[in-house]
């Protein structure tokens, strides 16, 4: 995910996208949305001088905790 981000290509902000929505669910299933929320939240707070990569989160309904 991380070098997906890293590219700064908008098809590879998609693709990082759907793997975090794809961990998302896991991690309900798992009981773990919590963790998965904190590395989530850290994740955006990085990225946070992307405004294309936090619209595609906003709009996947990716929030941080």
């Amino acid at each position: 995910m991380e070098a997906l981000i890293a590219s700064k290509r908008p098809g590879d902000y998609d693709e990082a996208v759907k793997l975090l929505k794809d961990l998302e669910a896991v991690a309900y299933g798992a009981g773990a949305i919590g963790p998965f929320s904190d590395r989530f939240t850290n994740l955006r707070a990085r990225h946070l001088r992307k405004p294309t990569l936090i619209q595609r989160f906003d709009r996947a309904g990716l929030m941080p905790n």
